[in-house]
């Protein structure tokens, strides 16, 4: 619960840092980036909380790792921020956030798409924001991650609606209506 307070107001905070000229998407795009850097690379997120490290060093690994990434100047100030209050780990949370609330205000929605397979994503991304479109009278936006434990099909995720079409989602269903059944008995 707190981290989700914490992380919606860090988001809130960056959009209303950037400055109204300032490209949304833009922003959107640059914690995007972060956020799957602190996901992929594994000592990302420890290096920059560990106390041990003495702050300065903390903070100049940050600026660096800023540099490469061509953040600008408020995403790379919130994570400074991140790293000063041992934050790090908020990253991907805040960066969905910023994303979501951006596309709030502009009028579109966001669905998470989980599929089984990277060759379809592209395919049914494409589908499903048509489809989602149409069905909610707004532009919907699907955010893509792979999870190959779904055999096959996808998975997605608009607000509160959830629909899952794979085939370890029917399996479990399957299982689970065996086992209501074998109760009965």
């Amino acid at each position: 619960m707190r981290e989700t307070v914490l992380t919606k107001r860090y988001a809130r905070g960056l959009i209303d840092a950037a400055t109204p000229e300032e490209d949304n998407a833009l922003l959107c795009r640059q914690m995007q980036v972060l956020s799957a850097v602190s996901r992929e690379v594994g000592s990302f997120v420890p290096g920059l909380s560990d106390e041990r490290i003495h702050l300065s060093r903390r903070i100049s690994a940050a600026e660096s790792c800023a540099d490469v990434m061509k953040l600008g100047p408020h995403v790379r100030g919130l994570l400074m921020i991140l790293v000063e209050h041992r934050r790090a780990q908020l990253i991907p949370m805040v960066a969905s956030a910023v994303c979501a609330m951006i596309s709030e205000r502009e009028g579109r929605a966001r669905a998470d798409l989980v599929v089984a397979d990277r060759s379809l994503a592209d395919k049914i991304k494409t589908q499903l924001e048509e489809l989602l479109s149409r069905a909610t009278d707004q532009e919907v936006l699907c955010d893509v991650k792979v999870d190959p434990g779904l055999i096959c099909g996808f998975k997605v995720k608009l607000g509160d609606m959830r629909y899952d079409a794979s085939l370890a989602g029917r399996i479990d269903s399957l299982e689970k209506s065996l086992h209501s059944k074998d109760k009965e008995l």
